[in-house]
């Protein structure tokens, strides 16, 4: 479960709480913001051909690569 998660900022905070060692220590970039990060982005591209009129995905696309 918490591989799934891809937001930078919720990856940071599971690297600093302590209650989470033990599923990082399965891998290091498991709690990696970039990682997290770049699989948010990929998310964000595949669903914006569906949606090219919304702008909400230009929003996220533009938060994904900032973050």
């Amino acid at each position: 479960m918490a591989g799934r998660i891809t937001d930078p900022d919720e990856r940071i905070a599971m690297r600093a709480d302590k209650r989470f060692d033990r599923l990082g220590a399965a891998g290091p970039d498991r709690f990696s913001p970039r990682i997290g990060a770049m699989a948010r982005l990929k998310q964000v591209d595949a669903l914006i051909p569906a949606h090219p009129a919304l702008l909400a995905g230009q929003t996220a696309r533009t938060e994904a690569l900032i973050a």
